[in-house]
């Protein structure tokens, strides 16, 4: 197994527990980093993907909601996130021997870039089904800014990657859409204004961001107008 998982990582060991933990600065070797930390977000959409679709396929309905400037927003970043993948890749091949790039690194560059494009594809076809705030994308976007922290961290406590280098720079640029992404994600998109959800009776719940579901925040101006008339009366 070990010598399996080495010669995939290009000579890195999958698991080193004395650079985690009897170490300056705690740290995950490349290969866990390349082979098994970078597809937990994608492992994580691929999963749920077919559970979604089936669940927009169900509630999928004929009225066209036209694009909002948060959801062009979203799929300008996905598709940003996805050259900046791209781009990572080719500079760390440029920066490096070809010879020293271990496969564990391209199946990276590739699973991320495609798990990108895929997460800007679930953030159209939610909309069509009126989902204005996905819970599989925001668990996404966090698990990918989670998990993207740590190559950033990597390169400035090894001091490997100087400060101006190109490969620094965009994964700097690559961290930062990450958190705009997550921000974005955190806030619903319309899909209602309030004339049509009080023709149709829709509940607030419809179309409040995952994040107000969760908290029950979507809940509070009712609680207030409850009180006030109780007070009142």
């Amino acid at each position: 197994m070990d010598n399996s998982t080495t010669g995939f990582c290009g000579g890195s060991p999958l698991w080193d527990e004395e650079l985690l933990i009897n170490n300056t600065f705690p740290e995950f070797t490349e290969c866990f980093r390349s082979a098994v930390l970078s597809h937990v977000p994608s492992l994580w959409l691929w999963l749920v993907t077919p559970v979604h679709v089936r669940y927009v396929i169900r509630h999928r309905t004929e009225v066209t909601t036209a694009p909002c400037t948060l959801h062009i927003a979203k799929l300008a970043v996905c598709v940003l996130l996805t050259a900046l993948s791209v781009t990572e890749g080719v500079l760390r091949v440029q920066d490096s021997h070809p010879a020293l790039i271990s496969a564990a690194f391209y199946l990276e560059v590739i699973i991320r870039s495609v798990t990108f494009l895929l997460a800007a594809v679930l953030t159209s076809i939610s909309r069509k089904a009126r989902i204005a705030s996905p819970c599989v994308l925001f668990f996404f976007w966090t698990l990918s800014l989670l998990v993207n922290v740590v190559p950033v961290y990597h390169a400035v406590v090894s001091e490997t990657t100087p400060s101006l280098d190109g490969h620094m720079i965009v994964l700097c640029i690559l961290l930062g859409m990450l958190v705009v992404q997550f921000f974005l994600n955190c806030w619903a998109e319309p899909l209602y204004t309030d004339e049509l959800a009080e023709k149709q009776k829709t509940s607030p719940e419809v179309y409040v961001s995952f994040l107000n579901k969760i908290t029950f925040h979507w809940m509070t101006s009712f609680i207030l107008v409850a009180y006030r008339r109780n007070a009142a009366a």
